[in-house]
């Protein structure tokens, strides 16, 4: 069976049944963009600009992840059989990985994994952006580059509003997510179970290398986090709105 046998791009009826159980979460990501009457070269316009451009690359990211989510929903719904095995360790081939999976099974979960991956990338930019917002909206004047969120939260004045942010940050369903994204960006994707050497050293010192399944993420757990992460980030902008949906000019 070819991949394309299983790659179908759901009807206008099939999407709003695939939002509709995450559709009031949906409809909290958003921001209200604030009226603006740009004069150029003031700085309170200028900064009122850059904070509406931010505005607008949110909403346009929330309809990407609302797109990711019904796209790797629609081949969720088809069924994987990947859960009666994946605990088990000691497997020896190749075949053995996937023993309840049928020809079209390998084709579903390419699909899924493919927006599953996309799912994360988005939703973590969706993160990033709120930064952003805070960025500019309490001056902390941080430029884009590694630790921005992290130099941008040392610059927030309000406690209250740092201490909800190190809530989220601790929160399990966020360190799951950043797990999955980081594991599936830089190391052995855990959505795709493998077979590696793995090297350990003996007690007499000799280097031994074991043929083993690399650490594997079903489906259903990665849907759950999913679920759970759209939830989180629902509850985030609720709680952020009055900063997001508005700039200080002064």
């Amino acid at each position: 069976m070819h991949i394309f046998d299983i790659a179908k791009y759901p009807s206008e009826k099939e999407f709003d049944d695939l939002i509709e159980s995450k559709l009031v979460e949906f409809q909290k990501i958003y921001i209200d963009n604030i009226p603006t009457s740009f004069k150029i070269l003031e700085r309170s316009h200028m900064k009122e600009q850059e904070y509406l451009f931010w505005q607008m690359d949110f909403n346009s990211r929330k309809v990407d992840l609302a797109l990711t989510y019904s796209l790797l929903k629609y081949y969720y719904n088809l069924g994987l059989a990947d859960d009666i095995w994946a605990n088990e360790r000691n497997v020896t081939s190749l075949r053995s990985l996937y023993p309840n999976f049928e020809m079209k099974h390998h084709s579903m979960q390419h699909m899924f994994n493919f927006y599953t991956e996309s799912y994360y990338h988005r939703f973590f930019g969706l993160v990033d952006n709120i930064f952003h917002l805070l960025n500019i909206f309490y001056d902390c004047d941080v430029e884009p580059g590694p630790n921005f969120i992290k130099n941008v939260s040392s610059r927030i004045p309000e406690k209250d509003i740092l201490s909800f942010l190190i809530k989220v940050k601790k929160d399990p369903v966020y360190n799951v997510a950043q797990n999955y994204r980081n594991a599936i960006t830089h190391n052995h994707r855990v959505n795709q179970s493998k077979l590696n050497y793995v090297q350990s050293i003996r007690s007499d010192g000799v280097k031994v290398k074991k043929l083993e399944r690399n650490e594997y993420v079903t489906t259903e757990e990665f849907y759950k986090n999913i679920n759970e992460s759209i939830d989180l980030l629902a509850k985030v902008t609720e709680h952020l709105r009055p900063i997001l949906e508005n700039a200080k000019t002064d």
